[in-house]
């Protein structure tokens, strides 16, 4: 029987369907003990290096994400005010596409954190320029534009898949 190797940060939804459709000898009793390990007297299963992190990154850090996207929050500008002067966090990022696939970017993925842990999409901002616009990115292309928050966002926060993750997949401190 072939062996199974997890790559990624989390076993989420997705890497266990791909781990089950690809797991021919997976009991319904239990989801390990599959193939030769070392209680067994096979080979041990190589030691998974640990990706760097993610998270709490500083502004300027570049991201890499599992699907070949490098997504940088650039700068911040904490000094604009709206037309009725409510305070607004401009923050500017850039994605890169380094795999060989298309990926899709979209400000919808994004979330502004405040210093209470809520958690809030982009704002509308009158005096918006060169707005980051959903669409998709072609290999090796790079796309970059401003988004606009609540004033006191204090962390910005980037969910690979909005409709099924529950943590960020990549998050900025913007104090």
């Amino acid at each position: 029987m072939g062996k199974s190797v997890w790559v990624g940060k989390s076993f989420g939804r997705r890497a266990v369907v791909a781990g089950l459709a690809a797991a021919p000898c997976i009991a319904p009793v239990a989801l390990t003990g599959c193939g030769d390990d070392a209680s067994s007297g096979g080979d041990a299963p190589a030691q998974e290096q640990e990706a760097p992190s993610t998270l709490d990154l500083a502004v300027g850090t570049s991201a890499e994400l599992d699907n070949g996207l490098t997504i940088t929050v650039d700068s911040v500008d904490t000094s604009l005010v709206d037309y009725d002067g409510s305070a607004i966090v401009g923050v500017h990022v850039t994605y890169v596409n380094g795999s060989e696939d298309t990926a899709n970017y979209n400000p919808y993925d994004w979330k502004g954190e405040d210093a209470n842990g809520a958690q809030e999409s982009t704002v509308i901002y009158v005096d918006a320029v060169d707005q980051l616009n959903s669409g998709s990115l072609a290999a090796g292309g790079t796309v970059s534009g401003n988004m606009y928050f609540k004033g006191g966002t204090q962390k910005l926060l980037y969910f690979a898949n909005t409709l099924l993750d529950d943590e960020p997949t990549a998050s900025w401190n913007l104090a």
